[in-house]
């Protein structure tokens, strides 16, 4: 997705990108997943951060989520 809207943006000077990766990504496995969750999610992270360094300069902003843990009410099993 990124790189079809990528070239509009940099011509208009504006734009931003929003990437979804997971604590997981700085803390490795664990609760968060196993080994191979947490490659993935660092991957996302890092390819965030060189996007944000390679097209801030044509003001656009690239940011990466990374949420952890949401505790929720689980409904009860019958």
């Amino acid at each position: 997705m990124s790189q079809a809207v990528i070239p509009t943006m940099r011509a208009q000077k504006s734009g931003s990108i929003v990437c979804i990766s997971s604590v997981s990504a700085q803390r490795g496995g664990g609760i968060f997943g196993g080994p191979h969750y947490s490659a993935a999610k660092a991957g996302v992270l890092a390819l965030a951060r060189a996007m944000a360094r390679e097209l801030g300069p044509d003001n656009v902003r690239v940011n990466c989520i990374t949420p952890g843990l949401i505790q929720t009410i689980s409904p009860p099993v019958s």
